[in-house]
């Protein structure tokens, strides 16, 4: 005698008939009711610290590995990760509120905008130029390029409330005296930490020598104090 099928539960968010623990159309948990406090704080967290988890493993793996994002996108692996220009202009929006916050009038803000993107152009035209041969593609180099500017919106994010926030302490222990210029400090921290970025991520995006690496690093910090001193 064959068993007799049981009642058809149905998803209480989609309607659709489900079988297990999880609906197979909309993929939400069959087993729901009230939530505790619990189930509460549990979702909410998730909700910030997941977003399938692209967030968070696309920013680490940007600061942590320089160039590997790159590789990473144009050896197919994307389904992990945000896109390169969706963590750029998102980054990039974040890092320039926080500048007119900090540091700068409206005025200030807009042309230092201009002034990173031109330099973000720059880096993709030196980059095509000297890695034609090895790498042709004009996109690859503009995605190591953005990768290279979003890890410099992670820097200025964190620069700007931190740098000012020592500097104050430091002045109120009396480590510090007289006026200190917190734009400056941030600048040539941020200046140190894009040219060793930019140096590991060229050794390893195109599989350079350190030397290399470091000359053509070097080169491009220079072309770029030449342009923004006559851009400014």
């Amino acid at each position: 005698m064959q068993p007799q099928p049981g009642p058809i539960a149905l998803c209480l968010n989609c309607g659709g008939e489900v079988s297990a623990k999880f609906c197979p159309n909309c993929g939400q948990n069959t087993s729901v009711g009230i939530p505790t406090l619990k189930e509460l704080i549990l979702d909410s967290l998730n909700a910030v610290f997941s977003y399938d988890n692209k967030l968070w493993r696309t920013l680490r793996t940007l600061v942590m590995h320089p160039g590997l994002l790159t590789l990473e996108y144009y050896a197919g692996k994307r389904a992990g990760y945000l896109s390169p220009f969706q963590i750029f202009f998102w980054l990039q929006a974040i890092a320039f509120a926080a500048n007119t916050a900090f540091f700068s009038r409206p005025e200030q803000t807009e042309a230092t905008s201009r002034l990173v993107m031109v330099l973000g152009g720059c880096i993709v035209l030196v980059l095509a130029l000297l890695h034609h041969r090895r790498q042709p593609r004009f996109l690859f180099h503009l995605v190591a390029t953005v990768h290279i500017w979003a890890f410099l919106m992670i820097v200025l994010l964190a620069a700007y409330p931190i740098v000012p926030a020592i500097v104050n302490l430091l002045i109120k222990a009396k480590l510090l005296t007289g006026t200190i210029q917190t734009g400056l400090i941030v600048t040539t921290l941020v200046e140190v930490a894009i040219v060793i970025y930019m140096t590991v991520a060229i050794h390893r995006i195109y599989n350079l020598s350190w030397l290399r690496a470091t000359v053509q690093t070097t080169a491009m910090l220079v072309g770029f104090m030449i342009i923004t001193h006559y851009l400014k």
